[in-house]
């Protein structure tokens, strides 16, 4: 992982991983929608985005692979998802 991202992201740390279950100790009511980001963080860089282009393509099905290939993988339990939007609420 590279400094930036642990410098610029407090989620990004040596207890990242814990992150999800304590919320989930702490919150009742909590909604974990994953989306992944275990390949494509790393693949698509910013030279990745410099020469995209939409209308290629070869560049859509590069993309499509990439995509394919990190969904993949989640599926068989190579990786894990990397990314979570998560809403908890509160108890009062």
């Amino acid at each position: 992982m590279s400094k930036l991202i642990k410098a610029t992201d407090p989620s990004e740390c040596v207890r990242s991983d814990e992150i999800i279950p304590i919320m989930q100790n702490h919150f009742k009511d909590i909604d974990i929608r994953y989306y992944n980001g275990s390949v494509l963080l790393y693949a698509l860089d910013h030279k990745f985005y410099e020469t995209y282009d939409h209308n290629r393509k070869e560049d859509r099905a590069l993309l499509d692979l990439l995509i394919k290939i990190e969904k993949t993988m989640i599926d068989i339990g190579e990786l894990k998802s990397d990314h979570a939007h998560i809403i908890a609420r509160k108890e009062l």
